[in-house]
Parts: structure tokens; sequence; C-alpha cells
């Protein structure tokens, strides 16, 4: 209680860390010096690794990820040319609060090592990453080292995939999990040891203590060794704190209760990290040790000591392990499955078996074997386990490819509001208050049935009678997206995805949410990254069938779009299917552009109007005056359109005017944070048109059904901070309400 009352105190006075604002670090380019505290870590098209910054950035930032296409050596000096971006908090469903990132230009010559403790521990780390990579196969290096030191090394994407169709997500990283396994393991094995000492070394030692807590003794420093290893993450600060908690139990001779000690290492996080109570793993972390706290443990003690008489001997042991492990599983499970579906919008069938039989294989051997080989190869250069590791790794692989390959091992889910993590989670609180009175369950029984019912009012397309068309723009900042989800009147579903932004992860984040795996056709405007950046992700990450562009996009290889269906159209084609048209309006063979370098190719963008729903869409590209003045000439009925992409987005104002007046769109989404003075002036001299900017509105959705055009923006289901009585029931029925809705 009192860590818990200092922790709040310190949330309380301590000041907030300001985040330099978008801009404030300036666009271009700056000068910085410091050195790399992080091992790097492979990402699309290059590496992150943490920059800690001595000199530079105005004094506004600390640190920050650096992401280049070349990997630094960890505790190396240098002085920076770089991109300083500190990104604004994006207005989508999923969205978690940004950090800022550099984008490196250029790069001295490397200077002095800097060795600091955290330096000196990830060199180790990465020289261990590196050790695992050569040794292994790529499959089975990515797992090792992610169980080892956090790492992540090429080839971890593929089986990572592997381990979240199986509900083996937790196990593919620094659980606490493999730490309180670990513990275990290493605690027994310490313990057995020190029981065989010769009969003289034993006696002498029991003088002092017993074998137990000699044993809890030397486990502990092996504890803290591993904590360093993996990060000291969240997960692992937790399982640390709640081990060290029972090991000092051992030698004091007391038997603690596990919610005090749950609570405490809740205490000890928040204490050194305030922020990382709205944490993902931390929420996680805790929730599962709570639900078996709360199954299998009742009241405050600890696990229950009980022996049946017809569980002698060793099968009787095994029966018990079996069970304990059984009603972990399942106890674990039922407080993570709600989270999981709410966060990553999917349920794992085969999870509870699936864990039963990966979750100790991983835990009780791969973790401890990989362990020895790590403490064997910092001390003599050799990492002695290899072979151990190799069965066991390649074994664990094998499993979660098996499991992930049945029939339906996992299920989509759409999104779901808050409210019903709420209800579920508050029923079970007061089901455990109460002494687990039975009834007390109908309350996370409703919560679930309220979930499903929601979800079912709010499919993706193929799931409707009516011939509807959505198109929803994310908030991607200065960037264009949007994805299109056709649902014609004669079912099927069409899903199309208009150029993805920079990185792809907001066009991700929500065709994940909508419960959507296959992309029919992604659009390409053009070959700009602030369009296309983001294409190799959603080619990674979902079943893309066709990629269509306007001809003037280059592929970086053949393999590219390897199984994919590349179309190239120009104007005057059309496409069609049951209930929706496109019809190309731009570019054409031999339009000509006045403008040079990146202009030329913006006015070369793909211009198309998309017809469905009983209303019209007009998808502009980045086209500045010149095409816009060309497509002008095109005869008005084929420009005619309700709804505007804006030109460039809505940055180029000649273009925005010309298109304007063009279609006659009396709604215009312009993407892009927030409008120029001479933008927003070009839509005052129009009254009758209605804007929406993706940095301001949030995003925006926006449905066409038998001609009329609904409009719903994400900015409007953010909750009121200090709100009135009337704003807080409003909050309330936010809780309960899921966006963009039916």
């Amino acid at each position: 209680m009192l860590i818990f009352i200092i922790g709040a105190i310190l949330v309380l006075i301590r000041p907030p860390v300001p985040l330099p604002q978008p801009g404030e670090l300036g666009y271009g380019t700056s000068t910085i010096s410091g050195y790399f505290v992080s091992p790097p870590s492979r990402v699309s098209g290059g590496y992150s690794q943490r920059f800690r910054i001595t000199e530079g950035a105005r004094g506004l930032i600390e640190e920050t990820d650096l992401l280049s296409g070349r990997a630094f050596e960890v505790g190396q000096s240098r002085s920076l040319e770089a991109r300083l971006i500190a990104p604004r908090k994006k207005l989508n469903p999923g969205t978690r609060p940004p950090e800022p990132v550099a984008f490196l230009e250029d790069a001295s010559e490397p200077g002095l090592v800097v060795m600091t403790p955290r330096v000196w521990v990830n060199r180790i780390r990465a020289g261990l990453d590196r050790e695992i990579g050569r040794i292994f196969p790529p499959e089975e290096a990515a797992l090792i080292a992610a169980v080892t030191t956090g790492g992540k090394l090429p080839g971890a994407g593929d089986i990572r995939g592997a381990f979240r169709d199986a509900g083996l997500a937790h196990l593919f990283s620094i659980s606490g999990t493999h730490f309180g396994f670990f513990a275990l393991v290493l605690f027994a094995l310490l313990r057995m040891a020190l029981v065989r000492l010769p009969r003289r070394w034993l006696e002498r030692m029991t003088e002092h203590v017993t074998p137990s807590e000699a044993a809890a003794l030397l486990t502990f420093p092996f504890m803290l060794s591993y904590l360093l290893l993996s990060g000291a993450r969240v997960p692992s600060v937790r399982a640390f704190v709640m081990t060290g908690m029972f090991l000092a139990g051992l030698l004091l001779g007391r038997r603690g209760g596990w919610l005090p000690f749950l609570g405490l290492a809740a205490s000890v996080i928040v204490v050194l990290d305030p922020q990382a109570l709205s944490g993902l793993s931390f929420q996680m972390s805790f929730l599962a040790v709570l639900f078996i706290g709360m199954f299998i443990w009742h009241g405050n003690a600890g696990p229950p000591e009980y022996e049946d008489p017809r569980e002698q001997g060793m099968p009787g042991k095994l029966l018990r392990y079996v069970r304990g492990l059984v009603f972990i599983t399942l106890a674990a499970s039922v407080g993570l499955f709600p989270l999981v579906a709410y966060y990553f919008h999917y349920v794992s069938l085969v999870s509870p078996v699936a864990n039963l039989i990966v979750g100790p294989l991983v835990s009780m051997a791969l973790v401890p074997f990989s362990l020895f080989g790590a403490a064997a190869y910092i001390l003599t250069g050799y990492y002695v386990t290899w072979p151990a590791v190799a069965i066991v790794s390649r074994a664990s692989v094998w499993l979660a490819e098996l499991f992930a390959s049945v029939p339906m091992a996992t299920v989509d889910v759409p999104a779901f509001p808050a409210g019903v993590l709420v209800l579920y989670y508050g029923g079970f609180a007061l089901w455990f208050r109460m002494r687990h009175r039975r009834w007390l369950l109908i309350i996370p029984a409703l919560s679930v049935l309220l979930g499903v019912m929601i979800v079912l009012n709010t499919m993706p397309p193929g799931m409707e009678d009516t011939d509807t068309m959505r198109v929803t723009f994310p908030d991607a900042g200065r960037a264009d997206a949007a994805v299109v989800e056709l649902s014609p009147s004669g079912g099927g579903g069409v899903t199309l995805v208009v150029d993805a932004a920079r990185s792809g992860h907001e066009v991700a984040s929500y065709l994940r949410q909508r419960g959507i795996r296959t992309i029919d056709a992604m659009v390409l405007s053009h070959a700009h990254a602030d369009h296309a950046g983001g294409v190799r992700r959603l080619i990674n990450e979902f079943t893309v069938r066709e990629v269509w562009d306007g001809g003037w996009v280059e592929y970086p290889s053949q393999g590219a779009l390897e199984g994919i269906t590349r179309r190239t159209f120009k104007r005057g084609d059309v496409i069609e299917g049951e209930g929706f048209k496109l019809l190309v309006l731009h570019p054409y063979e031999g339009f000509e552009t006045q403008e040079e370098g990146a202009r030329a190719v913006n006015d070369r963008s793909l211009v198309f109007r998309l017809t469905g729903g009983g209303a019209s869409f007009m998808f502009t590209g980045d086209i500045g005056g010149d095409a816009a003045v060309n497509i002008w000439h095109i005869p008005s009925k084929w420009l005619r359109a309700d709804v505007l992409k804006a030109p460039h987005h809505g940055q180029d104002v000649p273009a925005l005017e010309v298109m304007l007046d063009a279609t006659g769109a009396r709604t215009v989404v312009a993407t892009t944070a927030k409008l120029t003075k001479a933008s927003s002036i070009a839509f005052a001299e129009r009254p009758w048109v209605t804007h929406y900017v993706t940095g301001r509105d949030g995003a925006v959705s926006l449905v066409a059904s038998g001609g009329e055009i609904r409009v719903s923006m994400y900015s409007e289901t953010l909750l009121s901070r200090w709100p009135t009585l009337k704003e807080e029931g409003r909050n309330i029925m936010r809780l309960f309400s899921s966006w963009p809705g039916p």
C-alpha cells in the first residue's frame, strides 16, 4: 500500500514530459549528435534503432527511433543528418500515442563508443542475436531470439503469423509465462542439486538455510540477469517482482497471497512508468495472472495444497500437473480473449489446446535451454546448448504451423465498443468480490451476447441485402488512403483499397477492425511514398488479388507482385461489377504536362469516378492544375460526382477549384493534417460545399445507399474530457457504440 500511495503521489506531482508538436522540429533535415542505445530491429525497408540525442533537436527530445537502410553498432556515437518527425496522434480507431521518429539522410564517420550500463547490456543482446541468426535457420532463429533477448530477426514475420493464428502469439516474445516457468525450472534444478550434496556439506548448509531457501537465493541473480537480457519489458518486470516476492517469502518462511504480489508488481511498474497503465502489454500481462488467481486460487491465499489419496506416486503427480495446466490455460484464455478480440480483431479457437502442448514446450524447455546457451556464449563464446535448442525450436515451430493450419483455427471479429469490455471485466470483478456466487456470471455472459449482437449488426459487405457502398478515408496525416466496401444486392462483397498512405498501418488497422482479410483490388494513383508507401505491408498482411494503376508505376522487382494480377488502365476504360461501375478519366497515352519532376508524376495520377449505392465518388490522386484543366474538357456528364477526394490533399488550389466546378460535388474530403489559408478561402467561396479534413475530423466514413449519403467522423466518437453531466451521459452512450457503425 505504501508503494502504491507513493506511486499515486508521483503521478500527480510529476510534470508530464511534453512531446514536440508536428512541425516544431522543422520539416527539413537537422544535425543531431548522440549514440545508439539499442540493437537494430528489421522493419519494412530497413532498420529501426533507438538513438540517444546529446546535441541538437533544440532540446525537445532526448531519444528517438531512427529509421534507416543500415544497421549501426550499439554504443557507436555519430553525428547525423536526419529528418525529425514529431507525429500527431492520428484520429483513427485503435490508434496509440505516437513517439518522435527520425529518418536518416546522412551519417558522419563513427566516433567513440559510449559505454553505459544500458549500452553494455544491449551490446550483449546484439551479439547473442547475431550468433543465434548464424547458427539456426531463419524461422527458428526468429523464435529463439524473441524468447531470449526480445530481438527481431529476419523470418519473424512468417512464423509470427502462424503463432498468432494458433493463439500462441504471447509465446513469441519475452512473456511473464517464460519468466515464471524459467524460475520454476531453475529453482527445482537448484534444489535437486543442493539436496544431493555430500552429507557433511549439507549438514553445514542446513545450520543456516534450508535447501529451498538456498535455491531461492541462487535463483534470484539468474532472474535478474534474464530481466536485463530481455530489455526489462512490462511482462518481465511484473514476473520478476512476483517471482522475487515469492522467493523472498521462502527465505522469510512466509507464504503471502498472490493478490498482494500482483498489486505490488503493478505499483512498481506504474511508479517507474505511469504511461504503462494504458499499454496493451501491461493490460494483457496482469489480466492473465488475475484470472488465473481468480479461478484457481480462492480468496487471498496462495495456490491450494491438497493431495487426493488416489493420486499417489508419479502417475498421480502427472495427473495433478496436467489438471493444473488445463485450469491455468482455460483461466488465462477466459481472461484474455475479449481483449485480444478488441485490439487484434480475431479469436483463436485452437488456442486452449495449442497452449497446453506448445506452451510448456517453449516455456519449460526452449527458454531454459536457450538461456543456458546464452550464458555459456557470454562467458565462453560458445553456444553449447544449440543441439537441444534446435530440436525444441523446430518442434515448437512445427506444432505452431500445424495448429495454425487447422480449418477455422481463427475467427475474425469486427470492431465492437469498449463498453462490452467494461461489462465483461466488471462482471468478473463483482463475481470474485462476492466470493464466486455463480449467478453473477450472467453479467459477463450478457456482455459477450451484447458484443455478438453489435458485431452482427456491423458486419462488412457481403452480409447485407441492400445495394450499398461505404468509402472510408483514414487519418493518415498528409497522405492518401481510402477503403471502398461494396455490398451489391446480389451479395458477395467487394473491397477496394485506393492508395495505402506512407506505412499502410492505418489501412491495415481499419481492415482488421472490419474483419476483412482479402483485398479484391489495390488501386494506386501514382508511386509517391505518401500514396504507395504502405503497399508492401498490405501485400504481406492481406490477400491481395489484383493491383490496378495508370501504367506509370514501376515496381521494385518482378517478384513484388508474385501471385497478384496487375492491370493498367487509361482514359475511357470501364470496370463494372454487381452494383458498381468504375470509369477511368486520366491519364491517357500522349498526355504531356509542363511540370517537371515530382509535379509531373503528380499530374499523371490515376483519376477515376466510382459509382455505387446510387451515388458517385471522384478520386483524383495528386493531380495539379495542368491535369485538372485537361480533365475539364471531358463531357460534363462523365464528371459529375456527389463526393470529391480533394486533389493533392486539398493543397493545390487551382486543381481544387477546377475539380469542384467540374464535378459539382457538394461533399469534399481533404486527406491532410490541416488546410492552407488559400484552400480554406476556396471552400469559403462555395458555402454549398461541405468539406471534411481527416486531420481535424479524424477518419471519415461515407455510406451511399439508395442515392443518399450518410457521413460519420471518428472525432465524434471521442470521449469528452471533464464533461458536464449531460456530456457524461453521451460518453457512456459512446462506450456502447461502434465506429463506423452499420
